[in-house]
Formats: C-alpha cells, sequence, structure tokens
C-alpha cells in the first residue's frame, strides 16, 4: 500500500452538519474526511472513499485494461466556492463541489 500524500484540499467551511469542512485527501487512494462534534478533539472520521466508486466507473467503458486503470487514476482535485445565489440573506447551503481530473 502506497502511504504518500500526494495532495489535500479543504472544502469551505459549513460543508459539514457542525459547520467544518471536508477534507479530501489523494494518495494511491482517495477518500474524503471531516472532523466529528468535538472538533476539540483533532479527530478526523472517514466519510467516503472514493476509489471504488471511480474504478467501477472507469470498468463500465469497454476499454482494455491498461486503460482502464489509467482512467481511474485521480492526480489533481479542488473545490469550488459557495454559490452565489446574489440575495441577502444568503442561504446556507451545503454548496460545495469537489471537481477531480485525470
Amino acid at each position: 500500500m502506497d502511504v504518500g500524500l500526494r495532495t489535500i484540499s479543504c472544502s469551505p467551511y459549513d460543508l459539514t452538519g457542525n459547520g467544518g469542512c471536508v477534507a479530501a485527501i489523494l494518495s494511491s487512494n482517495m477518500a474524503l474526511w471531516h472532523t466529528p462534534k468535538n472538533t476539540m478533539s483533532w479527530e478526523w472520521v472517514k466519510l467516503y472513499d472514493i476509489t471504488p466508486f471511480v474504478a467501477e466507473l472507469a470498468a463500465r467503458e469497454p476499454h482494455a485494461k491498461t486503460e482502464q486503470t489509467l482512467r481511474s487514476q485521480i492526480i489533481s482535485m479542488a473545490w469550488s466556492s459557495h454559490a452565489d445565489f446574489d440575495i441577502s440573506p444568503a442561504p446556507r447551503l451545503n454548496t460545495s463541489l469537489l471537481v477531480t481530473g485525470t
């Protein structure tokens, strides 16, 4: 297992139920993590492992095995900012997207 860290991208604040952010961590795998309600504990809990989802999507394509593997590898990612609805008061919605690229 490759434990080397490639990149971490934190979402804008207020994306979780307790007003926190979500950290997308990319190594040989990709997962989303968040802090539980007790943010003083510095504990991060895994929300979702993205790697099996991406591998399943790549396997649906009728390509050679090597190409499927290459297509399922994420090499970059970034969170969008909260959406600006141009109204006041602004609605409190979890509106950030995580964008990944190969």
